[in-house]
């Protein structure tokens, strides 16, 4: 009798909204969700069934494949099972940050040719207090404004309907700011509103 074998594959996109590579996910079962007390073993078994079962081929074709990486993954060697061309490993930066010896580990990886993405970003200071960012080639944002994971940040609705709206309506541009200055309130409070 044969087992089934559950990978997810979440496309990731890129500016232009071209699937840029899949995001590998664990599953027990053919639910959207599942439920796991190990997150290494849960990688272990996406590494395993994508290269064992399914085939990396058959899963991302020439895109790149995203898979989740806990440190101590990084820290046991286990990412050399993978080859470092076409796979990005996925960092999460918990409270407690990296230690010396993981940065250490992680730069390693970089210098032999592995690549990482920062995942669950929810704000600027994330980023701003990350330990990692520097070794990582991309950062991972849901511009929908949706948690992509437990996260002890709150979602600003407003602010992800603000720049949301621009970055979806404007391709050709990287980055929104905006500020919260007194003379903004007072002009977006005029009856006639920004006057050319």
């Amino acid at each position: 009798m044969t087992k089934d074998i559950f990978i997810a594959r979440q496309p990731i996109l890129d500016l232009d909204r071209n699937t840029f590579g899949y995001e590998l996910l664990f599953r027990d079962g053919p639910e959207d969700v599942t439920v796991f007390e190990d997150p290494n073993e849960a990688t272990q078994a996406v590494i395993e069934r994508a290269y064992l079962d399914w085939g990396m081929e058959k899963l991302i074709g020439q895109r790149f494949g995203l898979i989740n990486a806990d440190a101590t993954l990084i820290l046991r060697g286990l990412h050399r099972v993978l080859p470092p061309e076409g796979i990005i490993l996925e960092l999460r930066e918990n409270s407690n940050g990296f230690d010396g010896e993981t940065l250490d580990a992680l730069q390693r990886a970089k210098r032999e040719g592995y690549h990482f993405a920062l995942d669950n970003v929810h704000s600027v200071e994330q980023l701003d207090t990350s330990r990692v960012l520097q070794l990582c080639s991309l950062v991972k944002l849901d511009f929908a404004g949706n948690v992509a994971g437990p996260s002890e940040w709150p979602v600003n609705r407003a602010g992800v309907a603000i720049h949301g709206s621009i970055l979806s309506a404007r391709p050709d541009i990287n980055c929104v700011f905006h500020t919260h200055m007194p003379y903004t309130t007072a002009v977006s409070a005029l009856e006639c509103g920004l006057l050319p």
